[in-house]
């Protein structure tokens, strides 16, 4: 079995942005959006697929294991270019030489951890879920910032590599690219020892490479032949130096750096949480609301449309009775009250949100007002003037009441 270690992160380092680009970043990052969309409908596929396989090789094969890495590392690319980390545009194939990459160990999976995998995610999921809404609520504001000063400053970008990272973790965890739990999301300790402030806290000796030649991106190799980042973090330190582009060779290890947070970059990350956490509360109980208001929009209108056929058909009847006025009436005001006492019964039984409150208990209040006086009339007793006047005023009022309670459930808000 393969030592598991976690997926490692190079985002580089803050720097000038155009800020036209900065302005116009979402409408420029459109067509690598649509690239996206479909890599993401193959890797779908291929992660169906390899969770099969996995569960029988205890591995994914090489081919889907390849494309699912090289997706995970275009969505980092685009994401670390919609969120404003770099300037320069990703290149659409994962191979290209570029600021930002990912170093994924591949390894060997546990079969039972395959099967339960989804299962096993959830506390993962409990922790992104927030993060990325949190990230995303605070986009616009970092935003204005990178637009005004024409760079990312360096705790906002700390605290969006470290929510990256953690995505791209939990990504790779649920494609069973690695067995490895995601974790770190407020990055790693400073191998030095120096306070995490310090400016020198993050400055790490570079790795030599295979050929002894020292590089700042070179990976150590550990007993299991699993490689590690250990280039000096950009988010809290001197910005990582990488090879010129073009000049990388196949046998050269991915770009990647240690991830040692400052203080103010972890307190960001905090607010992330506790934004996304509030953005998610509110979100599930606006979804909770437009669920009660499709609910009872449905009922009545289905409702209302039962009244409308009943109130067709007493016409009809009334107009061709031939039993005499009074029990031509009463023929006809008992199937008026049986109509809207169905009608009745079923705006008792609906359950209307807190933004329709007072219309409701209004409507409520004509429509049982409505419908006694219908029982009184349906008796076959003499009709009084009065009486019709005041079936005219309950009739129109019902009407008005209705269509206000309709349209607060129309409401998207």
């Amino acid at each position: 079995m393969s030592d598991y270690s976690l997926v490692q992160a190079g985002f580089g380092a803050p720097a000038r942005q155009n800020r036209w680009k900065v302005a116009f970043r979402l409408l420029l990052a459109i067509p690598l959006e649509l690239w996206l969309v479909v890599l993401t409908i193959a890797a779908v596929v291929l992660i169906v697929i390899g969770w099969f396989a996995a569960l029988f090789l205890g591995r994914l094969p090489s081919g889907i294991a390849r494309f699912l890495s090289n997706y995970l590392i275009f969505i980092t690319r685009v994401y670390s270019y919609i969120y404003l980390m770099n300037d320069a545009y990703p290149p659409f194939s994962a191979d290209a030489d570029f600021g930002v990459n990912l170093e994924i160990p591949v390894s060997k999976v546990r079969r039972l951890a395959v099967l339960f995998r989804y299962l096993l995610m959830i506390p993962a999921l409990i922790v992104l879920m927030p993060l990325t809404i949190g990230l995303q609520i605070c986009a616009v504001f970092i935003w204005l910032i990178v637009l005004v000063k024409g760079e990312m400053p360096l705790p906002v970008f700390g605290a969006v590599a470290a929510t990256l990272r953690f995505e791209a973790r939990v990504s790779a965890y649920a494609m069973m690219l690695t067995g490895k739990y995601p974790g770190e999301l407020f990055g790693e300790k400073s191998a030095t020892g120096e306070p995490l402030d310090s400016p020198h806290s993050a400055i790490e000796p570079a790795a030599e490479d295979r050929t002894g030649i020292s590089a700042p991106w070179a990976l150590p190799v550990n007993a299991g032949g699993v490689r590690y980042a250990s280039a000096p973090a950009a988010p809290s330190g001197a910005p990582v130096v990488f090879a010129t582009a073009g000049a990388s060779t196949p046998s050269e290890p991915p770009r990647t750096a240690r991830l040692v947070l400052r203080q103010s970059s972890k307190r960001i990350l905090v607010t992330f949480l506790i934004l996304g956490t509030l953005g998610y509360a509110a979100a599930a109980v606006i979804d909770a609301n437009a669920a009660n208001d499709e609910t009872a929009l449905t009922r009545l209108t289905t409702a209302n449309a039962l009244v409308n056929t009943g109130v067709t058909a007493a016409k009809a009847t009334l107009s061709s009775c031939a039993l005499g006025q009074n029990a031509c009436n009463h023929q006809y005001f008992v199937s008026i009250a049986n109509v809207f006492g169905a009608f009745q019964v079923t705006l008792d039984g609906t359950s209307f949100p807190s933004s329709s409150t007072a219309d409701a208990a209004r409507f409520e209040y004509e429509t049982n007002s409505f419908v006694s006086l219908l029982d009184q009339l349906k008796s076959g007793g003499t009709i009084t003037q009065a009486q019709v006047n005041q079936l005219n005023k309950l009739g129109s009022g019902w009407d008005t009441d209705f269509n206000q309670v309709i349209s607060d459930l129309s409401s998207p808000i």
